[in-house]
Formats: C-alpha cells, structure tokens, sequence
C-alpha cells in the first residue's frame, strides 16, 4: 500500500507484529505541512514530532518512497542503524543522517 497510495499502515502493522509490546515502536506518517497529503513535494516540508522513551526507543527506522517514481524508496535496511540514545540514556542531539544514490532501491 505504501507504493500506491503512501499507506503506512500495513508496514507499521508489521513492525508491531514483531514484539509482544506494542510500545517498543512507535510509527507514523510524515506528511507534507499544512495539507492532508501524503506526498511531499519539491521543495516542500513536512513535520512530525513524536514522544520516545530512551529505554524504548533506542534507534530510528525510516522509509519514503522517491517520487514521481513508484519503483524507488530510500530508507535504512538495518534497524539498529541509526541509534537514537547513548548507553547512558543521552539523546543525541546533533545528528545527522544523509542519504544519497546508494540508499535508493
């Protein structure tokens, strides 16, 4: 569904299915600012904010298709990629995440 339409649902559905605690993940959708839409065009922005417990919530996974094409998502393929909090529970604040042609599939 995420291809023909950006529902997220199904694939959050699935992350949820994998833990016997539904608040080991928290999903959403990221839409485009001041619209209901789910694709965020050029040169647009879109803002979500989310609650995390560092105990929790530890690493960050992302996905969004490229569009105008259906056929190219980027995103991290590695769920333990990209770590949220230190081992002392400290956010890091300054962090950058960077993706370019080789996180296209």
């Amino acid at each position: 569904r995420l291809v023909e339409d950006g529902n997220t649902e199904p694939l959050s559905e699935f992350f949820l299915s994998l833990s016997d605690d539904d608040e080991d993940f928290i999903t959403g959708t990221i839409i485009s600012d001041n619209t209901v839409e789910r694709v965020i065009e050029h040169s647009k922005t879109g803002t979500e904010y989310f609650v995390i417990d560092s105990e929790k919530h530890r690493f960050l996974s992302l996905l969004s298709m490229v569009v105008p094409s259906n056929d190219a998502f980027v995103g991290n393929s590695e769920p333990r990629q990209y770590q949220l909090f230190d081992d002392d529970e400290n956010l890091f604040i300054d962090r950058t995440i960077l993706w370019d042609g080789s996180n296209v599939w």
